[in-house]
């Protein structure tokens, strides 16, 4: 007999009016949850120390920031400085006299020096209420920059030493300073431009290694390049990038061929004309020298690597010794293994799921990806859409 309903067949924890009610319960409080909490990330913070009317922008100071050590959070009430700005955050902050203002979004700003060089500045609050701007020196210092407070200046420099601020105290015993909101080169505007030309020719790499490239006439035709400081728009947008990958190894080879690194990189979508979907990517250890073989299917490896060992090691004199690989499938084939012991080449297979402990040829793809996308994005030929796959950009910005 059921405790619950008092009637015959079943047991008061399988009670089907208890079930029921606990239903009615969920569908009650899902009904009174607010919709905007499964949309928005909803953050609190306090600013306790942030006294409002100290920080009260001037008519003509509309660009003035004022470097504070009390502050948590870098802020901002001037939602026109912001490069992007996440607006599904949301939330409330809390100030010296006890009042909560709302948060309006988070975002970053990119600010321009006096010698045009330009740097971004990431996680900034939208605080739409806030009258003035206010840096956090203690959020500066988590990114790795030196804050020194000597007689009546700040300066503020980078993990690198080089000087980014230097404030003069004012009267009311506060550092503040007038930061310029700079703006993306589009590449389209400035192609007449050498440095942007050669840019793009080059697929997007750094304006210091086409610098260097053209110091040490690594590249022919290529002329005097000058280090531009300025940002490009395709390739701050499509160069995000995740936790960094290890810049050295602990082992690296002493000649040609003694380890080689190998992986896929792909898929590749829609494919080449040839209908190539994988680039497989090989680079031997100790000149970092890199070869890209375009593959239909990931089944192709096995055979590709073959004709690469004949073709490599008759150009170079010497034998592949060690292969270095992640546990996909088409590298730890029985095919792949036996063909491996008889020739004499040693297997070193890294961790699953950790592309960090491959950081060279995972570097290398990264490179190789960036590149593509920065040049599409340039183009304006195709954009990135959810399931890997691409369309045509609109053209009207």
């Amino acid at each position: 007999m059921c405790y619950r309903c008092d009637k015959l067949g079943h047991f008061a924890s399988t009670c089907p009016e208890r079930t029921q009610k606990i239903q009615e319960a969920n569908k009650a409080e899902t009904e009174e949850a607010d919709p905007a909490l499964y949309m928005h990330e909803v953050v609190f913070l306090n600013e306790e120390n942030l006294i409002p009317k100290n920080y009260e922008t001037k008519e003509g100071e509309e660009g003035v920031w004022y470097l504070d050590n009390g502050a948590s959070n870098n802020m901002t009430g001037n939602k026109t400085y912001f490069f992007e700005v996440n607006e599904n955050i949301k939330g409330k902050v809390k100030l010296e006299d006890g009042s909560c203002v709302e948060i309006g979004g988070k975002g970053s700003i990119l600010f321009q020096s006096k010698t045009v060089e330009q740097e971004l500045v990431t996680d900034i609050y939208y605080i739409p209420k806030l009258k003035s701007n206010i840096l956090s020196l203690g959020q500066a210092t988590e990114v790795g920059c030196d804050v020194r407070m000597r007689q009546d200046y700040l300066t503020l420099h980078d993990p690198s030493g080089r000087l980014l601020v230097k404030s003069v105290r004012s009267p009311n015993r506060l550092y503040k300073i007038s930061l310029k909101i700079g703006k993306l080169i589009c590449l389209h505007t400035r192609i007449e431009d050498d440095t942007w030309r050669w840019h793009a020719r080059l697929g997007h790499i750094s304006f210091k290694t086409i610098k260097a490239m053209s110091q040490q006439e690594m590249v022919y035709g290529l002329p005097k390049i000058r280090e531009e400081k300025k940002l490009c728009e395709s390739c701050l947008v499509r160069k995000q990038t995740r936790q960094i990958f290890p810049k050295a190894s602990m082992f690296r080879a002493s000649k040609p061929l003694e380890l080689l690194h190998a992986d896929l990189c792909g898929l590749l979508t829609p494919p080449t004309i040839a209908h190539n979907k994988y680039i497989f990517v090989i680079i031997d250890d100790f000149s970092r020298y890199m070869w890209t073989i375009l593959i239909k299917e990931k089944s192709e490896a096995f055979g590709k690597f073959m004709a690469f060992k004949c073709l490599v090691e008759n150009d170079l004199g010497n034998a592949i010794m060690t292969l270095r690989t992640d546990r996909g499938r088409e590298f730890t084939l029985r095919e792949f293994n036996e063909f491996c012991e008889i020739r004499g080449i040693k297997r070193q297979l890294t961790a699953p799921y950790i592309p960090q402990h491959y950081g060279v040829v995972e570097r290398r793809n990264r490179t190789l990806m960036e590149m593509t996308r920065s040049i599409l994005k340039a183009m304006k030929l195709y954009s990135i859409r959810e399931g890997g796959s691409y369309k045509p950009q609109e053209t009207g910005r």
